[in-house]
């Protein structure tokens, strides 16, 4: 499914971007959403963005893995521009910080409700995404296991945060970009 969900650009390799170099600042020209994107019960919340120019291949890659085992306790990276407290705007600096992997079971606990099976969760008081950091990235162990999807109130203490697990998209994420003219 192709949206138009307004200018969507990426800015490659800039920690703070409000000085960044107009080279890594890319605009898309589409943006591919999961064609079975629930946004009431956010399932399949993914998307592709196609650059309108090729980027510089930077020189590190985190690569999606065919299998992932969700091991509780597993301290994992994020990182976005969101921002740092409920209801600000979001941040020119990049911020990133440490979290831990929780069971699925858990995190459906936690937050009384039901978890779709591509989702993977995270606890860690202190470290959450916030608003503006959807779509930011899970690392662990090396690999992009996740990408920010939703969760609660911006940092409140002890509730989980929720991603949408990388690895069972990977298929779909193939197809994807071979099935749309120009990719």
């Amino acid at each position: 499914m192709e949206d138009n969900i307004g200018d969507v650009s990426v800015v490659l390799g800039a920690d703070n971007v409000k000085y960044y170099i107009e080279k890594d600042h890319i605009p898309s020209d589409i943006v591919i959403i999961h064609k079975n994107f629930n946004k009431r019960f956010n399932r399949d919340d993914v998307a592709l963005i196609h650059l309108k120019r090729s980027a510089e291949v930077l020189s590190f890659r985190y690569h999606i893995p065919e299998i992932f085992d969700i091991l509780p306790n597993l301290e994992c990276e994020i990182a976005g521009y969101g921002s740092k407290h409920t209801l600000r705007t979001n941040s020119l600096i990049l911020y990133s910080g440490k979290t831990r992997l929780i069971s699925n079971d858990e995190c459906a606990s936690s937050m009384s409700v039901l978890l779709a099976r591509d989702t993977i969760c995270t606890k860690n008081r202190g470290t959450a995404p916030c608003g503006g950091d959807s779509g930011g990235p899970l690392f662990c162990g090396g690999y992009l296991v996740g990408v920010v999807s939703h969760g609660p109130v911006c940092h409140m203490i002890e509730m989980p945060s929720v991603y949408a697990f990388t690895p069972r998209y990977k298929k779909w994420i193939g197809r994807a970009t071979t099935s749309y003219k120009g990719l």
